[in-house]
């Protein structure tokens, strides 16, 4: 995949069966026509066929029900490379085996997609059974000692020593510093669980997350969301936000990068340039502070 597709889709990939029938009822209805469905399938076919680059994260059975769907997104010109499935989350040591079983049942339904799973432990990409590893920023060091290409970064409620999140109780700069982290690292990928699941565990229940911030006592708070139910739809937290200039900042530094070159760009960094992800600035002014050399620097080479 591309690491500058202009949109990538997450959700659901599904198929639809609508009537053939005009003016029949449903409950009388015996012929249905199949159709790629759930909307943000829909979105990236719809721009698929606009003509953008476009990509998609998603889960699909290992069946006819899945050939279809994939086959169908080769159709509408995304390529199977453009699409990205996963086989389990943060599979450890005991689950080797099982791993391998189930690995073996999807892959060969998948050719030539990529297979993406959370990881932990670095045996799992050392020994090939995950190529395209997701890494908790709280384990991620052997993979980053180890040049592992292609990689991938994530943080959810086990992050909350040290490294950066978003929970509520932390600074907003432990929330944006992961952006300076991700561009001095070549991290190409970020995934962060818990969009708006305004439930509480196993989603045994509806929570109001303006009241609940921890599903029910599962999570840290903030965990589970980063924006809140809207009368016109999702309303953006200040964590959003603020995580939103972290990916401002690394785009910044890989302008920066492009106009300067690496070496220039990271003794920017000043006190930053030998940050890992469990050790970094912790002031409140150091990443703006940074921004602001950063983008002098970018605008005196563009002079």
């Amino acid at each position: 995949m591309s690491n500058k597709k202009q949109i990538i889709a997450i959700g659901r990939a599904a198929i639809d069966l609508n009537s053939i029938e005009i003016n029949r009822p449903m409950e009388e209805t015996e012929s249905f026509r199949k159709y790629v469905g759930g909307s943000p399938a829909n979105i990236m076919i719809g721009t698929a066929k606009l003509g953008l680059d476009v990509g998609m994260i998603a889960n699909v059975s290992d069946d006819q029900h899945g050939k279809f769907i994939t086959n169908y997104f080769e159709e509408v010109g995304v390529e199977k490379s453009d699409l990205m499935f996963h086989i389990s989350d943060e599979p450890s040591e005991e689950h080797k085996a099982d791993y391998l079983k189930a690995k073996a049942v999807v892959e060969p339904y998948l050719p030539g997609c990529i297979l993406r799973d959370a990881l932990s432990s670095y045996d799992y990409y050392a020994e090939g059974l995950v190529k395209h590893p997701v890494v908790a920023t709280n384990h991620i060091t052997p993979f980053i000692e180890n040049d592992v290409p292609d990689l991938w970064a994530y943080t959810c409620c086990g992050q909350c020593v040290d490294v950066g999140n978003r929970f509520l109780a932390m600074p907003s700069n432990r929330n944006r510093i992961l952006g300076v982290q991700m561009w001095k690292y070549h991290i190409t990928g970020f995934l962060h669980w818990g969009y708006n699941f305004w439930n509480s565990q196993l989603s045994k229940a509806v929570i109001d997350p303006f009241k609940v911030t921890d599903a029910g006592g599962a999570f840290p708070g903030g965990d589970g969301f980063s924006v809140y139910p809207g009368e016109n739809g999702p309303l953006p937290s200040l964590r959003q936000k603020v995580f939103a200039m972290a990916l401002y900042d690394m785009r910044a530094l890989s302008l920066a990068e492009e106009k300067l070159g690496r070496e220039s760009v990271l003794k920017l960094l000043g006190d930053g340039e030998s940050m890992t992800f469990a050790n970094y600035p912790r002031t409140s002014s150091y990443l703006p502070d940074l921004r602001e050399r950063v983008n002098e620097a970018i605008g005196n080479a563009c002079k």
